[in-house]
């Protein structure tokens, strides 16, 4: 590549002036762009569901293997050694663990399709290259994990028995020695689930401010359609200005067309080079970085009213802006607000380094998002030349409609311009909100699955939730037993129960928050007006933590009002 540059700095000695490199860039990283931060947020996410999982499983292992205990001194008394036990319970998780791998890989099968759609078409390709590989890879991973953390693990826990206390203890002993470990992991769960529920609140936050950011135009009734003029029949300006004045005819004469205009690049489409422009009466800075620069745009009069870009000052384009009138150009507000602080541009002339030809200003437009929305900064400074003055190779058409567009009006625009050029078949015919959609289509991506993989956190943490509490109320089973004995009002009961619930959140939503806190700032740059530390956010989820939590309590409830009083004393 330093062999090219020097060949094309040679070639090219302006290059050497502008001060640009060759640079090699993989075609995926080109290609991927911004997305990539999507895809590795949406990687953590799966990886802290499954962590989630993993963790929930090690619960549900752990009280299964205390309700087996005697089981296990039985089987040690017999000669049993603990790491044969520790196998069993393991090869026990194992079968249970493959089978949710089958059963994930066959469903993920299937939402594939519902995340393709999430994924602009032109990406998926790229997004899903090696995809049946490296869905068995991370699904053996996680295999191996599960095993790990949900088998091996408390099966050395749950197996670590004593036979004498096995044999003779009741069960309340051996629960209360494990208890802990239970409420931890429930922690962790509860941990990861804040961490994913304040995500997916920020991130929706995000999502809905982008969707309802200025953009400086209107998509609501607006249809784009992309053709491509080759240069055999389209070779020169006059021939493309008889093919946009035609095609705008018949395209104007539709029912359902309100209006119709044309442009060579379609805002949110990649935008336009910044090229260096002279303003006339000015000197040329010698540094190339401070020169006047603006997007080089080429639109037909029809445009700016098509996509509710307002004329703020002089006049728009028309019909007599054709090849034999004077050249002509817009410039959009920041443009203007940025080389003519204070002044009006209008009747200025301006040019480019490379040619002669002077255009005079003529009027001042809105601004437009051409690139990014998210970034609220953003507004590149943009110039107009008249469609009837310039040559393109492809363009876009836009037309804006009287009613909501559907099926038919594709089909319609799509006859009306090949009743012009037969040869010339349209393409990509899509609305404008569509357009709009695309370009923050991997910031919804994320934003959508971090809220499913939320919510379901949330009902993992749940089920997890009454585990513990049950066991708690079967732990304390004679206890509740006296009490109801001795006439204990039933709210004394529900208190008992909302007390161990209460126990576990006190420690549970701190920790989870701390931890959202921490997890946040790592999605910073995915945030678009929207602080990390978002106070209604901090304040919602630990409130949907305890009303879940509530919710999981009324098992354990009810649970505790169903314990004979009689019969435990008599078990004691």
């Amino acid at each position: 590549m330093d062999a090219f540059e020097r060949t094309f700095v040679q070639s090219h000695p302006a290059a050497a002036s502008r001060k640009d490199h060759v640079a090699l860039v993989p075609l995926r990283d080109a290609l991927l762009g911004g997305m990539r931060s999507g895809l590795v947020q949406s990687l953590a996410v799966g990886l802290l569901l499954l962590l989630l999982a993993i963790t929930n499983a090690a619960g549900l292992v752990l009280a299964n293997g205390i309700s087996r205990r005697r089981e296990f001194a039985v089987r040690r008394a017999l000669g049993a050694t603990r790491g044969r036990i520790v196998r069993l319970l393991a090869l026990e998780v194992s079968v249970i663990a493959i089978g949710g791998v089958a059963l994930g890989l066959a469903i993920g099968k299937f939402t594939a399709v519902f995340v393709s759609g999430l994924i602009p078409p032109d990406l998926m390709d790229l997004t899903t290259g090696g995809g049946r590989a490296g869905a068995v890879g991370f699904a053996a991973a996680a295999l191996i994990l599960c095993v790990a953390g949900a088998g091996v693990f408390p099966a050395m826990t749950a197996s670590d028995v004593d036979l004498q206390d096995s044999l003779k203890a009741s069960d309340t002993h051996a629960t209360s020695r494990v208890s802990p470990i239970r409420r931890g992991l429930l922690i962790t769960q509860i941990a990861i689930t804040s961490v994913l529920l304040v995500a997916a609140s920020l991130l929706l936050q995000s999502l809905w401010r982008l969707d309802h950011v200025n953009k400086g135009f209107q998509t609501d009734g607006v249809v784009a359609i992309d053709v491509s003029l080759p240069s055999t029949h389209y070779g020169s300006v006059a021939s493309v200005a008889d093919f946009n004045r035609a095609a705008m005819d018949q395209l104007s004469a539709l029912p359902q067309v309100a209006s119709a205009g044309a442009v060579n690049i379609l805002p949110l489409t990649g935008g336009s080079a910044a090229l260096a422009l002279q303003i006339e009466g000015r000197p040329v800075p010698s540094d190339p970085a401070e020169r006047p620069r603006a997007e080089y745009l080429i639109a037909s009069p029809g445009y700016f009213s098509t996509l509710g870009i307002p004329l703020l000052r002089g006049r728009g384009f028309t019909s007599a802006d054709d090849q034999q009138a004077p050249h002509v150009a817009l410039i959009n507000k920041t443009m203007a607000d940025r080389y003519w602080p204070g002044a009006d541009p209008i009747g200025t002339q301006v040019k480019y380094p490379w040619d002669t030809t002077r255009y005079t200003i003529v009027g001042v437009v809105g601004s437009v998002r051409d690139v990014r929305l998210d970034d609220a900064d953003y507004w590149p400074g943009q110039i107009y030349f008249p469609a009837a003055q310039s040559r393109v190779s492809t363009e876009t058409f836009v037309v804006r409609t009287v009613a909501r567009p559907d099926a038919s009006l594709s089909t319609a625009v799509r006859r009306a311009v090949q009743t012009v050029a037969p040869n010339i078949p349209p393409f990509n015919v899509r609305p404008l909100s569509a357009v709009v959609a695309e370009s923050i289509a991997s910031r919804r991506t994320t934003a959508l699955l971090t809220a499913a993989a939320g919510i379901l956190a949330l009902l993992i943490a749940a089920g997890g939730l009454y585990g513990v509490v049950a066991e708690g109320i079967e732990r304390r089973s004679r206890e509740i037993g006296i009490r109801i004995a001795l006439g204990a009002n039933p709210s004394r009961v529900v208190a008992l129960v909302l007390h161990e619930t209460g126990r576990l959140m006190a420690i549970a939503i701190p920790v989870g928050m701390v931890c959202s806190l921490a997890a946040v700032r790592l999605l910073s740059h995915l945030l678009y007006e929207v602080r990390a530390t978002d106070t209604a956010t901090f304040v919602a989820v630990p409130a949907v933590l305890l009303m879940v939590a509530i919710a999981a309590s009324i098992g354990g409830i009810l649970r505790a009002f169903r314990v004979d009083p009689v019969h435990m004393l008599r078990a004691e």
